[in-house]
């Protein structure tokens, strides 16, 4: 969903969308509108955090797995549940 929700083209790239906050829009690649993540998406990095903690407290290979289930986690999460939502300032 990096989709604009402006002129509905690619606005930027999954990777970028992951670490930008609610609080700091960007211009969209295609129509350079101001889009953002919407408050809601600072929830997603729920996954993460839960990683790091079970990286410092699960033993070695459990504590990698953990580390990496929680990234790909909160990527699945800004790719299908999080919207770019316009921010007309």
């Amino acid at each position: 969903m990096t989709s604009c929700p402006y002129c509905h083209r690619r606005a930027m790239s999954l990777w970028r969308k992951c670490v930008l906050g609610p609080d700091t829009p960007i211009a969209c690649t295609t129509c350079g509108k101001s889009v953002g993540v919407p408050w809601i998406a600072v929830v997603a990095a729920i996954p993460i955090a839960l990683g790091i903690v079970a990286a410092v407290r699960w033993p070695l290979p459990w504590s990698v797995a953990g580390l990496v289930a929680g990234l790909m986690l909160y990527v699945a999460i800004q790719r299908y549940a999080i919207p770019l939502v316009g921010r007309d300032s």
